[in-house]
């Protein structure tokens, strides 16, 4: 059984990013290899991946989420959010 017919049915799109990302980090703007075209394709790329991971991380945390968790997890919304304002996401 893999994590799809576990329910993680998302799981499949988040990993596909994370891997266009890793390919990008390693080649760069390489027309041969990349997918990404600009700089800006990438970094959007970035945000929807943590988006992603942030949405789906209290779900995927379960009877692990405690107040340290959630606290961490306030701080990282908090980013994110500043990041995303100041970058007009």
């Amino acid at each position: 059984m893999d994590l799809f017919e576990l329910g993680y049915r998302e799981i499949g799109a988040i990993a596909d990013k994370a891997l266009n990302l890793h390919d990008y980090q390693y080649n760069g703007l390489d027309p041969d290899f990349s997918l990404y075209k600009k700089r800006e394709e990438a970094v959007r790329d970035t945000v929807v991946l943590i988006d992603a991971v942030v949405e789906k991380l209290p779900q995927w945390t379960g009877s692990y989420w405690d107040e340290e968790i959630k606290r961490g997890f306030e701080h990282l919304t908090k980013r994110l959010e500043d990041f995303k304002k100041r970058h007009a996401f």
